[in-house]
């Protein structure tokens, strides 16, 4: 179970007011998708939290140049 103390133990620098809207899902949706083992969990949680950023970032900025891509 992902609690929230334990998520602002992985995450200490989350912004736990987006968190918090999705770590009560966590244990009843990544299971449909078998994430379900704490190896799992852990590598979900760590790409999760660097995609946005501590999950600072909700949306896509989109600003990407063609040289970029």
């Amino acid at each position: 179970m992902i609690t929230e103390q334990n998520f602002k133990q992985l995450i200490p620098d989350v912004n736990w007011n987006y968190a918090s809207k999705y770590v009560s899902l966590f244990d009843t949706i990544l299971p449909k998708y078998n994430i379900n083992t704490p190896l799992r969990k852990a590598h979900f949680l760590a790409q999760v939290a660097h995609e946005s950023g501590g999950f600072k970032f909700v949306t896509e900025n989109l600003n990407y140049s063609a040289k970029a891509l």
